[in-house]
């Protein structure tokens, strides 16, 4: 005797069909109700270090600024400029501002941030850790940046939200 499964086949394609329109649909509804911020937040161990603003790129320092007239290059654990080593940053403390590229140190190293104004976005271009993970996240202006092994974050939206690592 022959069982014939088509009507069930059917009706197993047609849930799967609606399952995964309404997961799309809901991926693309968060991804375009997205808040975008207008401040980056650059921290180190949950201090802010300096703020950018994302719409017009000025910058609000909390620490030591230092305006450089070079591109800052970081090569292995040393910051050079005009290739010269530079030591005036502490960890967690003090920012180089070349343009719009923004050199500070974390717990493991340098850690090279450039805001985009073209964009309206902020990426780590290059940092001091094993697995260059926050370098490859590419440019955000909502989803938090985390470097966690230098415990440099920068997160998007009003300078009253805390964010603890």
């Amino acid at each position: 005797m022959k069982i014939n499964n088509k009507p069930q086949f059917y009706r197993d394609l047609i849930l799967i069909s609606v399952v995964l329109i309404v997961v799309f649909g809901i991926y693309f509804f968060s991804l375009f109700n997205q808040t975008k911020g207008e401040m980056a937040h650059i921290q180190y161990d949950n201090k802010i270090l300096f703020s950018i603003n994302l719409e017009n790129g000025s910058r609000e320092s909390r620490t030591s600024t230092y305006i450089v007239t070079s591109m800052p290059v970081i090569e292995g654990d040393k910051l050079l400029i005009n290739n010269v080593i530079d030591n005036r940053l502490d960890t967690g403390d003090g920012v180089i501002v070349f343009e719009n590229s923004y050199v500070i140190k974390g717990r493991l190293g340098y850690v090279l941030l450039e805001y985009s104004p073209e964009k309206k976005m902020i990426q780590v271009v290059e940092e001091t850790s094993p697995y260059n993970i926050c370098s490859n996240q590419g440019f955000s202006n909502s989803a938090p940046i985390v470097c966690l092994p230098n415990y440099v974050t920068i997160v998007f939206g009003d300078i009253d939200v805390d964010v603890i690592m």
